[in-house]
């Protein structure tokens, strides 16, 4: 089911990477400031070889303003696509000038310049690297270090003037380098695939969360969810099952509607809809759609529950305090009351995607939607707010106080040849100032 054109789906896509990013901006520029902490540190016992005014000193504290720069633009939400490539660059750069310079002073071979134990900071380079979910960045990374070792190596012919000359059995084979830069480029291809798989991950959970949410545009929440983790057959396959079907209706829409502006009305529709499908969501109830001023709602999908007829009764009743409240605002600001009438039933249904290819609704049909509709119709002859039928009031179990259900005459429905036994629903009127919470049971399923 497509619901959004690939390119918006990869804009969308874009925008959030980027996000992550810029939030791993910050934790990139706290590395480096860690890195020059630790440099300088590591720097202490050998103070006496390294003035604070000499050049690795300076250069530790140019790499130092650099991070402090990458953290001052990541506080202040500045992102580049080029910054994290130009401060890869200045990285290895800073590495290799200062590997050099005490190659130097120590009196060792250009050639043995990435074996000094500071060449090991390559590593954490890579791995900042690949926190920016670019594994192009990894794999650049690396390229720039090993250039820079040929270019030393070959460009110098691996020699170097020492102040201070070292033994010559200190000099490593160069066959010994070529293994260290293997094992770079190695750990470098391994942080290039994490970083992209995460990248591949982070996409995957985003398309995910993004097709999930345009879903639930058109399908209920919770179905949404089942789908997610047992797939979409669950609307593609009509199955039987019993549920509870409840609808609401406002009554005298037409007569209400008929002096008030458009804007008004729209007003009281989107309110009225809004604070029931509150209370649906609230207990567990799936929005099978609006028709109208009316609402159709089922307790029972995806899965049926034992508790579906009692959690339909109880949304029914807050529904009631739910417009009780509703109207006493309407009252403070002169407004006419909203009153509705409620009906449910329980019974069997068929539950599936109905529709041709052009057009698909998940929604359930058969006798039990009817009855639910046409008893909800009742509630304007019964002069009462709610009805239920016999089936639904037995398989609701124990109602709350303060609820009276009363039972009335069989009543006949349009379309069906048997009087149905129905009962009205009313409460008291201190019943109706606070809402009722579901069991904790039944409160976690959807």
């Amino acid at each position: 089911m497509q619901l959004e054109s690939p390119t918006a789906m990869k804009s969308h896509v874009t925008r959030v990477v980027r996000a992550a990013q810029r939030k791993n901006a910050r934790v990139s520029a706290y590395i480096r400031l860690a890195v020059v902490a630790v440099l300088l540190v590591s720097l202490m016992p050998v103070r006496d070889e390294f003035p604070w005014s000499s050049l690795p000193v300076v250069i530790l504290s140019g790499y130092g303003a650099i991070g402090l720069l990458s953290l001052a633009l990541a506080q202040a939400g500045v992102f580049r696509p080029w910054l994290p490539w130009a401060y890869a660059t200045l990285d290895v750069t800073i590495l290799v000038t200062l590997l050099t310079l005490l190659t130097y002073l120590h009196g060792i071979p250009l050639r043995d310049a990435f074996r000094v134990p500071g060449a090991a900071m390559i590593f954490l380079f890579l791995a900042q690297a690949a926190l920016r979910y670019q594994p192009a960045l990894v794999l650049y990374t690396a390229a720039l270090y090993v250039a820079s070792w040929a270019v030393l190596v070959f460009g110098f012919g691996g020699h170097g003037s020492a102040p201070t000359p070292i033994p010559s059995g200190a000099d490593l084979p160069l066959h010994v380098e070529y293994l260290r830069l293997v094992i770079t480029v190695l750990v470098a291809l391994i942080l290039g695939l994490v970083a992209y798989r995460t990248r591949g991950l982070l996409q995957s959970s985003i398309v995910e969360a993004r097709s999930k949410s345009n879903l639930a545009k058109y399908l209920p929440a919770n179905l949404v969810r089942e789908m997610a983790d047992n797939g979409i057959h669950l609307i593609e396959e009509s199955r039987r099952q019993v549920v509870a079907v409840l609808f609401i209706d406002i009554r005298n829409f037409t007569g209400m509607s008929e002096n008030m502006d458009p804007g008004a009305v729209a007003e009281l529709l989107t309110e009225f809809r809004r604070r029931m499908t509150r209370v649906v969501l609230s207990h567990g109830g799936t929005l099978d759609k609006f028709i109208g001023d009316a609402i159709m709602v089922e307790f029972g999908i995806p899965e049926p529950s034992k508790s579906d007829a009692h959690d339909a009764m109880l949304c029914g009743v807050d529904m009631l305090r739910g417009l009780r409240s509703w109207n006493m605002e309407r009252a403070s600001l002169g407004l006419p009351p909203v009153e509705a009438g409620i009906g449910m039933h329980y019974g069997e249904v068929v539950a599936g995607a109905l529709g041709d290819e052009a057009r698909l609704e998940y929604t359930v049909i058969g006798d039990t939607v009817n009855t639910a509709e046409r008893i909800e119709r009742l509630t304007r002859q019964a002069n009462v707010p709610m009805l239920v039928s016999e089936a639904l009031r037995e398989a609701a179990g124990e109602w709350p106080p303060g609820v009276t259900c009363t039972a009335l005459p069989p009543q006949g429905l349009r379309g069906r040849e048997k009087p149905i036994s129905i009962y009205a629903i009313e409460l008291a009127e201190d019943f109706l100032e606070t809402s009722i919470e579901r069991p904790d049971s039944q409160a976690g399923r959807t």
